[in-house]
């Protein structure tokens, strides 16, 4: 075993992950959350079209959720095994093998609950280990293995796949559609909100250069790398009489000419020249927020309440210098 290389670090430029911006404490965190996540990527799709396979050798979306189910349930069962067996041998089988006929499933909701049982075992697994248990390993292909490496590789499983997820609507047309508008205002602060205008923002994979959260436990993770709201909604929450204004509830990037309500997460956006990005997830808002609603009501942007007036984070997959008046294209 000693005389086996350890598994390497994973750094991927096509999904964005950044192996050395995660704790393991910070992984293990956000496994928990895949099916919640996943159910976000794939909100409001037909049954059909997520059991339609967009080329021949590669997975309809419910066999990527699935595929994801499985990854979960290997990376518990290997840290079971060498919590039982430290130094165990598991580099026989695993994978989950393509199949030439297609795995139609009839529910999605259930597809992604199994996910979500999965995810919520493995996050109590790793939760169960002892300081002594997080440096066991295990040989497994890609090397040995320990506890602190498979949260993270787990993790870039299921960014990977949310990505992979979000790529198929597109091509299988059922993408948010194309669209072009321009930043109208950038926006940073040194912690919490209001978040302040400025000119242009240095945007890399751990996120806005100069901007920082005081809540390091829920914000500024990679997956929350920059916080995105459309003016569209803010004019429209100001028509309700709500007092929010751009860079009130903490978005970095105030989008103009694009529909907001459309967005939604496993969705390319193009900002500038340079920088590319990915939608994640919706930002849930807090009460720090309070202030910008009638009546406190910040829940107003809560997206499990009012699909389309959330704020959303993204991943980056490109860095890039962004400028106010930057053209942002949806899908580019």
């Amino acid at each position: 075993m000693s005389e086996q290389a350890s598994a390497a670090i994973e750094d991927c430029d096509e999904c964005g992950f950044r192996w050395d911006l995660w704790s393991e404490v910070q992984a293990v965190a956000v496994v928990g959350l895949s099916g919640h996540l996943l159910r976000e990527v794939i909100a409001g799709i037909d049954l059909d079209v997520a059991n339609t396979r967009p080329a021949p050798g590669a997975w309809s979306i419910l066999e990527y959720v699935d595929h994801i189910r499985h990854a979960l349930w290997i990376w518990r069962f290997a840290i079971d095994a060498a919590v039982a067996e430290p130094g165990v041998d598991l580099r026989q089988g695993g994978g989950q093998p393509f199949l030439a006929e297609l795995t139609r499933f009839d529910d999605i909701a259930a597809a992604i609950g199994r996910v979500q049982a999965e995810s919520a075992a493995l996050h109590a697994t790793f939760a169960a280990l002892s300081p002594d248990q997080w440096e066991v390993t295990a040989l497994i292909g890609a090397g040995v293995a320990d506890p602190p490496w498979i949260a993270r590789h787990v993790l870039h499983e299921v960014q990977h796949h949310l990505h992979d997820i979000g790529r198929i609507r597109v091509q299988l047309g059922d993408g948010v559609p194309t669209q072009s508008g321009t930043v109208a205002q950038l926006n940073v602060s040194g912690g919490g909100v209001p978040k302040t205008p400025v000119d242009q923002l240095e945007v890399n994979a751990a996120g806005v250069v100069g901007d920082h959260q005081d809540d390091r436990i829920h914000h500024g993770r990679p997956f929350q790398a920059l916080c995105l709201y459309g003016l569209d909604v803010i004019e429209a929450l100001q028509a309700e009489g709500h007092p929010v204004f751009p860079g009130a509830a903490g978005e970095n990037v105030t989008i103009a000419g694009i529909d907001g309500k459309s967005l939604r997460p496993g969705t390319v956006v193009a900002i500038g020249d340079e920088l590319r990005i990915e939608l994640s997830a919706y930002a849930i808002p807090c009460k720090k927020n309070a202030a910008w609603f009638v009546d406190g009501d910040f829940r107003r942007m809560l997206h499990d309440l009012h699909p389309g007036w959330s704020r959303i984070y993204a991943t980056v997959l490109h860095p890039g210098t962004v400028r106010t008046g930057d053209a942002v294209i949806v899908e580019p």
